[in-house]
């Protein structure tokens, strides 16, 4: 069976796309540490990302960093939603 014909990754990928785009959403860069934790808080893993350092302060010194931390957040989510 394919992934794309597999209902637990499609459920999962949904989730996962879902999530992002409402942490995109979020335009004030200085806002955007709050509505990831949120976000993650919905599935009860913000305090694992927050002890595998998602929220470090290395990631949120500059707003250059905004992809690099949507790719992490993105890589976080598909192996803590199961």
């Amino acid at each position: 069976m394919s992934k794309e014909n597999d209902w637990k990754y499609l459920a999962r990928k949904t989730l996962v796309d879902g999530t992002l785009e409402k942490i995109r959403e979020c335009k004030d860069f200085g806002s955007l540490k709050t509505r990831a934790y949120c976000e993650l808080a919905k599935f009860g893993i913000h305090v694992v990302a927050k002890k595998e350092g998602l929220f470090s302060d290395d990631l949120w010194a500059s707003e250059k960093n905004r992809e690099n931390f949507f790719e992490l957040v993105k890589s976080f989510l598909w192996n803590h939603i199961k």
